[in-house]
């Protein structure tokens, strides 16, 4: 796990049905924890107030990054504490009923998984075939078990928000 404080770099603002707000000003910090396996958080204050499930784009170096905003703090007077969680919590919501996925590649299973959500593959480097049951799971359930079963950081995997 790596926790980055840094230059506060330009945030996009999304609502939650991937309308563009525009653009959060931070003030201040920006802390922004990264995990291995793509979690993490994102915490900084602000003037403007995000509501729940608004989503947050920044740049890192040539990586775009993306977290949902998972609770905000107002007081009555001062600045609005902001904490956001990775995006690849909505696979929560998303559901698979049964798939069998035996002799496939690691790309051919990621596939499978994401089928049902707005994330596709970006690239995936493993080779050989391997296989598992998944039956009645959410979509993060299953990438989890894709990433046992073929390996961890198998693949990167992309979501079709971009700030354009």
């Amino acid at each position: 796990m790596a926790v980055m404080a840094s230059s506060v770099p330009t945030i996009f603002w999304f609502d939650r049905f991937d309308e563009r707000i525009g653009i959060l000003p931070v003030v201040g910090e920006l802390v922004h924890t990264a995990e291995l396996n793509g979690e993490g958080t994102l915490e900084f204050e602000c003037r403007e107030v995000p509501a729940k499930g608004g989503c947050l784009l920044w740049q890192d170096g040539s990586v775009w990054r993306e977290r949902v905003v998972v609770r905000t703090d107002e007081p009555l007077e001062g600045l609005c504490s902001v904490y956001a969680e990775s995006s690849l919590r909505e696979l929560l919501e998303d559901f698979i009923k049964e798939q069998h996925l035996v002799s496939r590649t690691a790309a051919q299973a990621l596939a499978a998984v994401l089928a049902p959500t707005r994330w596709s593959v970006a690239s995936c480097d493993v080779a050989g075939t391997a296989g598992c049951v998944l039956y009645h799971v959410n979509a993060l359930w299953a990438l989890r078990r894709v990433a046992e079963v073929w390996g961890d950081e198998a693949a990167v995997i992309d979501s079709s928000r971009t700030p354009e």
